[in-house]
């Protein structure tokens, strides 16, 4: 993640769109752990 010099605001949503990413990739990865099961 980049550092930056913003306000806390900033920060709390890119907080925000890094959950939403996360969550996308972890049910990803589930599905491709099924399909090699």
């Amino acid at each position: 993640m980049l550092p930056t010099k913003r306000a806390p605001r900033d920060n709390r949503l890119w907080d925000k769109f890094a959950a939403v990413i996360r969550k996308i990739w972890l049910k990803k990865l589930d599905q491709v752990g099924r399909e090699k099961h």
